[in-house]
């Protein structure tokens, strides 16, 4: 098995990946929150689609919430802003 990087070289992908520990850069608040303006998206539409609460993916978006457990966390994942643990790979 390869070692990891350290997160602030490398992460690995989100769910949205094909969950073989490709390397991947994660967005800043910033660049989570400019993908919605880019495609037109508007993020209460993007929570409920994906049943979050839309004041809690502003709170993540916003950095009022640390994300580190629980919706919050599964937020910033989905959004791009966490990686998934390793051991939740090696799991699947």
């Amino acid at each position: 098995m390869q070692p990891i990087a350290p997160a602030e070289e490398s992460q690995l992908d989100g769910p949205a990946s094909t969950g073989r520990g490709r390397a991947v850069k994660l967005k800043t608040k910033e660049e989570a929150a400019q993908w919605f303006a880019d495609r037109g998206i508007t993020i209460t539409e993007w929570a409920l689609e994906r049943r979050f609460s839309p004041a809690l993916v502003y709170q993540v978006l916003a950095g009022t919430r640390k994300a580190v457990r629980g919706s919050s966390f599964q937020i910033a994942v989905a959004l791009g802003m966490k990686s998934v643990p390793v051991d939740d790979f090696e799991s699947a």
